[in-house]
């Protein structure tokens, strides 16, 4: 017994130390006590009833509450990326999962989850995706003007590397948008000579 217990409290404590919030919740999901918070939603040992509409934001509710659902009557983990109010009033990013503690007939008494703060990750992602869209915004817009040209044209950025090269390059270089984008003007081939040579026309312009 005294063993089980040191397990037990061994494995509370690395399950609080690696995860931002920990939590208990009812057989619904209508009341959460929080265990521990991290100050990401609200201060440790808070009682949250009807949990889902204060934590949850408006358009994230819907698929949130169904996956609730689905956890529910089939008495199994619920996981899920999701929105939440922080305690701030802002909104953030959780990865929220729970397990079922069941009582010997296999109904559901109550929920033992955590949480970890993925604002930062999200934000992250959302700032990739848009950078990407923007570089496809400006090839569409550099092959519109240059598809019917032989010339070989390009574009550098300030640190040497191409951000555009024309079809006619790419066939010159044997190199796909994918091999040849991001990359020095020595990466594509380049004599020193000529790439120190194109790299002091730049820094001429700065």
């Amino acid at each position: 017994q005294q063993s089980l217990q040191e397990s037990e409290a061994h494995f509370k404590a690395l399950v609080i130390a690696t995860s931002d919030i920990v939590f208990s919740m009812d057989a619904n999901w209508q009341q959460m006590h929080l265990i521990k918070s991290s100050g990401f939603i609200a201060g440790d040992g808070a009682l949250v009833t009807d949990c889902i509409t204060k934590l949850i934001p408006g358009e994230e509710r819907a698929a949130f509450e169904a996956a609730v659902k689905h956890a529910i009557e089939h008495t199994a983990r619920f996981q899920a990326e999701h929105k939440i109010y922080k305690s701030d009033g802002t909104i953030g990013w959780c990865y929220t999962q729970a397990v079922p503690i069941a009582d010997k007939q296999g109904n559901i008494k109550e929920w033992l989850g955590r949480g970890h703060d993925i604002t930062l990750r999200k934000q992250m992602q959302q700032a990739l995706h848009t950078a990407k869209e923007l570089a496809e915004q400006q090839k569409r817009l550099y092959e519109t003007i240059t598809s019917s040209t032989p010339d070989l044209i390009y574009v550098f950025n300030l640190h040497y590397r191409f951000t555009y090269a024309n079809e006619a390059l790419l066939t010159m270089w044997g190199k796909t948008w994918d091999k040849a984008i991001g990359k020095t003007l020595l990466e594509n081939g380049y004599e020193p000579w000529h790439a120190e040579m194109h790299e002091r026309e730049i820094d001429k312009v700065i």
